[in-house]
C-alpha cells in the first residue's frame, strides 16, 4: 500500500454519488488493491469468456515492398504490403506467420503482374487450383494462414483497381 494513501472523513457511503468514506472506504479500497496487484502479477494470455469488445477504429501497419526481384513480406512487421510500380517480376517470400491455431489474413497490392508475373511460394493455395490471371494496373490479393504458415489461401480480391 505505499503507492496509495488512505484518506477519508469519517462519513458514511453514499452510494448515490459513489462515493467512499468512513469504514467502507477500507473495504472498498482494499478490493481495489487486490484487483490491481492481480492484474498486475498476470502472466500469459487471459480468456474471455462472455464478453463483448467493440472497436472504435481498426488500423493495420504497412509496409512498401520492392519493385522487382525478391520480396519477403515480414507477417510480424505488417499485414497490408504494396509498391507503386513494378519494374520486373517480384518472387514473394512470407516470414514470421503466426503459430499453428492462430489465424492472419494479409494484403498484397500488386502492381503490372499481367507484365510481370509474380513468383509466389508453393505453400499458397489457390481457388480452384488456378492462380489468378493478374491486369495490367493495381490488383490487390489477400492471403490467409491457421497452420503456422505451413499454407496459405490466397484470393484475388479486386483486379484492375482503378
Amino acid at each position: 500500500m505505499s503507492d496509495y494513501t488512505k484518506v477519508y472523513d469519517g462519513a458514511a457511503k453514499d452510494t448515490a454519488k459513489s462515493t467512499v468514506a468512513g469504514a467502507d472506504f477500507d473495504v472498498e479500497f482494499d478490493a481495489i488493491e487486490t484487483a490491481v496487484a492481480t492484474k498486475a502479477n498476470k502472466t500469459g494470455a487471459e480468456t474471455l469468456t462472455d464478453k463483448t469488445i467493440d472497436f472504435v477504429s481498426w488500423s493495420e501497419k504497412v509496409a512498401s515492398m520492392a519493385t522487382t526481384g525478391a520480396v519477403t513480406l515480414d507477417l510480424s512487421a505488417a499485414t497490408y504490403f504494396y509498391n507503386t510500380a513494378t519494374t520486373g517480376s517480384n518472387t514473394f517470400t512470407f516470414s514470421n506467420p503466426p503459430t499453428t491455431g492462430k489465424v492472419l489474413a494479409f494484403t498484397v497490392e500488386l502492381f503490372g503482374g499481367l507484365t510481370h508475373a509474380p513468383t509466389w511460394p508453393a505453400s499458397v493455395e489457390w481457388s480452384d487450383g488456378l492462380e489468378p490471371t493478374y491486369t495490367a494496373g493495381k490488383d490487390i490479393l489477400t492471403f490467409f494462414t491457421r497452420d503456422g504458415g505451413t499454407t496459405y489461401v490466397g484470393t484475388l480480391s479486386a483486379a484492375g483497381v482503378a
